[in-house]
């Protein structure tokens, strides 16, 4: 166990303000996660104490960048809502080149920006996006992408992916990747794909600090970011941005995000079920019958699990969004677990800390159930999937009534192909706990990928359902519960994957 002490809580609370304030990252100073990245940098930087640290902190930018690049969020994947890329390659391409042609914008190229990049998983989408229209021959495309975390830019700049990023099945995308690593797991983006773009490190809160030009863009995509920042940020950032996007340009925002202030001037459209903003004077408008009603959007939110605690269930505008209030010091010690630390490891695919951790704890308690699932989750992170398997068959040997063993099982026989037996352990899952999503949304997917349609669309009501349930009763946010990273997807995840599969089904 680790505790934070009440000088130490409000040294962290300096540091959390500092980071807003620098980058508009919204993150409490009680949070597990910037307390675990402070004290790993803390032993990095040589500080003897809190306190010297965020004086080294304030005054060193690459200190900065180095925390930054430790408590910010890296969830994406692939074609994230392939809906809006079907938009955007169906629709908006094709009308943006058309209004190059005729010479009715301002700039000669196509120029596309992937805001909040992360690890570029979204930027190379955008680029396969237009290869796959077939109008590179039509006009130049100038693709962007950027990111505060410097970690994160290196990775997209590099290119090579962990089937964790491939989780959008319909999206059949192999054709631009070459396998890579001897497991033959891990894939490269093909040369000719990373060609048509370009990454850098920048800031949302400074745009006129990117090394790059950023006027009058034809398309942007800042989507699943600003759930993380505080309202006056968001607001700062989207009016950056609004100014920057094309009089005919669109902007693509996350499906928690799709209500704006009216005066951006900005209206929501969708094609297909591809939800996107135009400028309310745009010379080119989808039809009128496109248009996202204020009705449309309540619908949406009702179905959106909240990936901040900024974003509330029940708001039906922007400006509603409340603040996150900054929490007061507390007169009493924290502690964070073995647990929570190891999880922090693993997310960061420190899986030596991880497992030392771990291993250490169960040597005082062996028969912890959480830190032996959170072990074969490991051991599958490391593609030691016997071990896997045997750590979780010894769990459920302990405790049979154990969730997340047989989750873990189910998981391991799902991608090994034995969907029969991946659904016997999905079962026994939710047989566990009747509102284990994650669970349910597996299973659906097995059904699904067996043609059994109709038990894929019962389970992924279910799921959604269940979402709901956590989020309406749960008294952690729902994105914590048994821990996202734990199972490698966040509830707002799996309600994009459920919403995708309902509309093919």
């Amino acid at each position: 166990m680790i505790t934070t002490t009440i000088n130490e809580l409000s040294t962290l609370q300096e540091i959390s303000n500092f980071l807003e304030t620098n980058s508009g990252l919204n993150i409490s100073s009680e949070d597990i996660n910037l307390k675990l990245s402070v004290q790993r940098r803390m032993k990095e930087s040589n500080s003897e104490s809190i306190d010297q640290y965020k004086s080294i902190l304030q005054s060193d930018t690459n200190e900065f960048k180095k925390l930054y690049d430790l408590v910010s969020t890296t969830e994406t994947y692939f074609f994230r809502d392939l809906r809006q890329f079907r938009a955007l390659e169906k629709f908006l391409l094709p009308e943006i080149v058309n209004m190059k042609k005729k010479g009715t914008t301002r700039r000669p190229k196509v120029t596309i920006m992937s805001c909040a990049c992360s690890t570029g998983e979204e930027t190379y989408s955008i680029a396969m996006a237009v290869k796959r229209s077939g109008l590179e021959s039509m006009a130049d495309f100038e693709i962007t992408g950027f990111d505060l975390n410097s970690f994160a830019i290196e990775k997209a700049k590099e290119g090579i992916y962990t089937p964790h990023s491939f989780r959008e099945r319909k999206a059949s995308i192999d054709e631009y990747f070459e396998v890579h690593g001897e497991n033959r797991k891990n894939k490269m983006v093909r040369s000719d794909i990373k060609r048509m773009v370009s990454f850098h490190v920048g800031n949302l809160k400074h745009l006129e600090q990117l090394p790059c030009e950023f006027i009058n863009a034809d398309i942007i995509f800042l989507r699943n970011a600003l759930i993380y920042f505080k309202k006056s940020a968001r607001l700062e950032i989207l009016a950056n941005l609004r100014t920057r996007l094309d009089s005919n340009g669109a902007l693509f925002l996350g499906v928690a995000e799709m209500c704006l202030p009216d005066h951006l001037n900005l209206q929501s459209t969708e094609w297909n079920s591809g939800f996107f903003f135009r400028p309310t004077n745009a010379t080119h408008l989808v039809s009128k019958k496109s248009k996202v009603t204020t009705t449309t959007i309540k619908d949406i939110l009702k179905l959106v699990v909240p990936e901040a605690s900024t974003v509330s269930k029940e708001l039906t505008t922007f400006e509603k969004l409340p603040d996150k209030k900054l929490t007061p010091v507390k007169v009493h010690k924290q502690v964070i677990s073995s647990y929570d630390k190891a999880l922090w490891h693993i997310e960061r695919k420190l899986f030596d800390e991880a497992k030392a951790e771990i291993v250490s704890h169960l040597k005082n308690a062996p028969h912890d159930l959480q830190m032996l699932s959170l072990l074969a989750y490991l051991y599958t992170e490391q593609g030691s999937l016997s071990l896997a398997k045997k750590t979780c068959q010894d769990t459920i040997q302990i405790d049979s009534l154990t969730t997340a063993p047989h989750y873990i099982l189910g998981l391991i026989e799902f991608k090994e192909k034995n969907y029969t037996d991946a659904i016997i352990n999905f079962k026994k899952s939710i047989y566990c706990d009747e509102y284990f999503y994650l669970a349910q949304y597996y299973q659906g997917l097995t059904y699904q990928l067996q043609g059994k349609h109709d038990k894929a669309q019962k389970l992924f009501m279910n799921t959604l359902e269940s979402i709901d349930y956590h989020c309406e009763h749960s008294n952690d946010n729902c994105e914590h519960y048994m821990g996202a990273s734990f199972f490698g997807n966040t509830a707002h995840t799996i309600m994009t994957l459920c919403l995708d599969h309902l509309e093919d089904i």
